[in-house]
């Protein structure tokens, strides 16, 4: 999966995939499955979907140079002050939470 905000979509891309058919059409039967409720969402799951999700923010703003590239980046979104998953505060990464 990949998101591309700018463009307000979500990418699924099939790599490696040895019967992209087959891949594909389990994919969109899982996905309508959950969209339409008829499969729950595994708790299990969703804890290492977020947890993933962390890792990837966290190494997208992990150098100084992808810190700044990341706030240009928002700046010119219109992402509003403080909504962006760390911030740098003097020589020390703090998430905002903190």
């Amino acid at each position: 999966m990949d998101v591309k905000c700018n463009e307000g979509l979500l990418y699924f891309v099939l790599y490696r995939c040895s019967d992209v058919a087959a891949a594909y059409g389990k994919a969109m039967e899982m996905i309508t499955e959950k969209m339409n409720g008829l499969e729950g969402w595994s708790q299990e799951l969703f804890t290492s979907a977020k947890s993933s999700l962390i890792f990837e923010f966290i190494e997208g703003e992990k150098t100084p140079l992808a810190l700044a590239s990341t706030s240009l980046c928002s700046y010119y979104r219109g992402v509003p002050e403080g909504m962006r998953f760390f911030e740098h505060k003097s020589t020390k990464f703090k998430s905002q939470h903190d």
